[in-house]
């Protein structure tokens, strides 16, 4: 019983409390948006009269004229000269004066001239003509690698035999000479080295001979190569190679 006292106790003051708090919140929310609306308002009239106070009025007559569309302006006379051919007989020649030398400008003599360095080459040909031959200038090819892998070894097509030494043959001696010999890319052979000799006096005729030789070329991603390559010469009382 004492509890729905107080219950209803509260509940009647609330009710009497309740209209005029609901008056005072409503006041102070109207009083907040009219603030809000004024401050809008007051700061939308600044912003305006600055927006007038640059603009800019410009009359008819400032505005300058467009170009005309027709060209008035009037291009300039061009003088054509008359032909040469009218004036050819009423010249009259210049005198031009003479160019002056130096005199300490030099000629070089004849002797000092032949002991310029030249590489061109100049003869009397026939009938009393001057042949000048000017030398060619050849590609430098590098010396190959000791082992050089290649698809196709050279082939001799020209395999001259080696002379068999005078010396050699009236002594009976025989032998074998290994040559190690320098292919370009050409076939031909560039340079002879004794790998390996049984006598010494084979040697010289054993290069002489691979000199010689003429093959084809040695060849390496489907194109010519330069290699070394071995060949055995054999010295024999029967003339075998």
């Amino acid at each position: 019983m004492k509890t729905q006292l107080a219950v209803r106790s509260g509940a009647i003051e609330l009710r009497q409390f309740y209209q005029a708090y609901a008056l005072r919140g409503l006041g102070v929310a109207v009083l907040a948006h009219l603030a809000i609306l004024g401050c809008y308002y007051f700061a939308s009239s600044f912003d305006r009269d600055e927006i007038i106070g640059k603009t800019v009025i410009v009359t008819i007559n400032s505005i300058p004229q467009p170009p005309s569309i027709k060209n008035t302006e009037v291009p300039p006379a061009v003088t054509i000269a008359a032909p040469f051919g009218g004036a050819e007989k009423s010249a009259n020649p210049i005198m031009v004066p003479d160019a002056e030398v130096s005199a300490e400008a030099t000629m070089a003599d004849q002797n000092h001239m032949n002991e310029l360095p030249s590489d061109i080459n100049t003869q009397i040909g026939e009938g009393g003509n001057l042949a000048v031959t000017v030398p060619e200038t050849f590609e430098v090819e590098k010396e190959p690698d000791s082992f050089t892998a290649v698809e196709k070894y050279p082939i001799p097509i020209v395999n001259t035999p080696p002379v068999y030494p005078e010396i050699a043959r009236r002594a009976g001696l025989e032998g074998t000479v290994w040559v190690r010999l320098w292919v370009t890319k050409e076939g031909k052979p560039k340079k002879a080295e004794v790998l390996k000799s049984d006598s010494d006096i084979f040697n010289q005729a054993a290069i002489d001979a691979a000199m010689r030789w003429v093959f084809t070329p040695a060849v390496m991603n489907s194109g010519p190569v330069a290699v070394w390559i071995s060949i055995p010469f054999k010295f024999k009382m029967s003339g075998g190679r």
